[in-house]
């Protein structure tokens, strides 16, 4: 049974974001493997606070942390804003 696992950054992705996530990497799978994996994946998303990640393999920089709020706090919109639009600067071209 394949097991996918994801870690994203707590608060930045929806639900519906993260809907797509478990759908593409499971027809991903299907597209290597065959329509007999699907029933079998599983993915799991896990959200992991800002002080646990990094970006191309570095620690996250402060202007990334500086555009968001304490890990105890919950993301307001605004900060998840300010973080994508970090995160969109700093993605090679090509990458989406």
């Amino acid at each position: 049974m394949p097991l996918i696992q994801v870690r994203v950054i707590e608060g930045v992705f929806t639900p519906e974001q993260r809907g797509q996530f478990i759908s593409k990497l499971t027809n991903a799978m299907v597209s290597i493997e065959g329509e007999n994996m699907c029933p079998v994946t599983s993915v799991v998303i896990e959200e992991a606070r800002s002080s646990q990640s990094s970006i191309g393999g570095q620690a996250m920089t402060t202007d990334v942390r500086d555009s968001i709020q304490q890990k105890s706090t919950p993301l307001d919109p605004e900060a998840i804003e300010k973080m994508q639009e970090v995160l969109r600067a700093r993605t090679p071209d090509g990458w989406a």
